[in-house]
């Protein structure tokens, strides 16, 4: 498997063929919102190919500030899924950012928040998933918008407590969103 980093033709196809099937409408942001954050050096998208075949993705948001990343998205392909593949990419990603970056953040869905049984089955899933993977649930919690999520984090060379995870989750949503968008539409707890 190689890993590449996306040029903005390959964001483009990935985005209108992949990530608006692949996520609720609700977690989607504009292409152009994700473009701006790419100029301003604040987000990296890197694809994952065996051949010319995209297996899957990993878009994320970074501070000039800290070395902390954002797992924004993160999906394999459809037809790759169920193989094993998910938890290769999350090894390479482990081996690309390790020196670089010193935690990896990602937000999974509440299932305390779950729709039905369906949904909160799914959502305990991808957590059980990000364990098994090297990924530690955090107390922190987020809600964007409509949205909910459990903060979790992957070590790849220092671990931060409770407090410095909400900290940096608080300067990457206003890093994504904008201050007027955090005070309005963002809340972060403990």
């Amino acid at each position: 498997m190689r890993i590449e980093e996306l040029s903005i033709n390959q964001r483009e196809n990935v985005y209108n063929n992949h990530l608006t099937v692949d996520f609720p409408e609700s977690e989607v942001k504009p292409l152009k919102q994700i473009e701006g954050l790419i100029e301003k050096d604040n987000y990296v998208c890197y694809g994952f190919f065996e051949g010319e075949d995209l297996l899957g993705y990993t878009y994320f948001v970074k501070t000039k500030s800290s070395n902390t990343l954002l797992l924004d998205y993160f999906a394999v392909n459809k037809q790759y899924r169920s193989n094993g593949i998910g938890s290769k990419i999350i090894g390479s990603i482990k081996d690309k950012l390790h020196g670089k970056y010193s935690l990896l953040l990602g937000e999974v869905e509440n299932p305390e928040f779950a729709c039905d049984d369906n949904d909160r089955s799914m959502r305990e899933r991808r957590i059980a998933f990000y364990l098994k993977n090297g990924f530690k649930v955090s107390s922190v919690k987020s809600s964007v918008s409509v949205d909910d999520y459990i903060i979790i984090t992957l070590n790849l060379s220092k671990e931060l407590n409770d407090k410095e995870i909400y900290q940096e989750m608080s300067e990457i949503y206003r890093v994504m969103f904008g201050e007027k968008f955090f005070n309005e539409h963002i809340n972060i707890s403990i």
